[in-house]
């Protein structure tokens, strides 16, 4: 059985603090009742945080043509 990749979250507080936790604890701290005026913030741009939880940031790739 393979195991499941770990992924660290950095989460910062008001004060300017900032630590890491897992995608799993960060949730439950983002999405906690204590958290709803936003005490603690995502500090983590490859994240991002929607009602359901936090998912993983896309990266669009540039189609457009380049000029020669």
């Amino acid at each position: 059985m393979a195991k499941a990749k770990i992924t660290n979250v950095k989460l910062k507080t008001v004060e300017g603090k900032t630590f890491t936790v897992t995608y799993q604890h960060a949730e439950k701290i983002l999405l906690s009742k204590n958290n709803s005026k936003g005490l603690i913030v995502l500090d983590d741009e490859n994240f991002e945080l929607t009602k359901n939880g936090i998912r993983k940031r896309t990266i669009k790739k540039d189609n457009s043509e380049s000029n020669k």
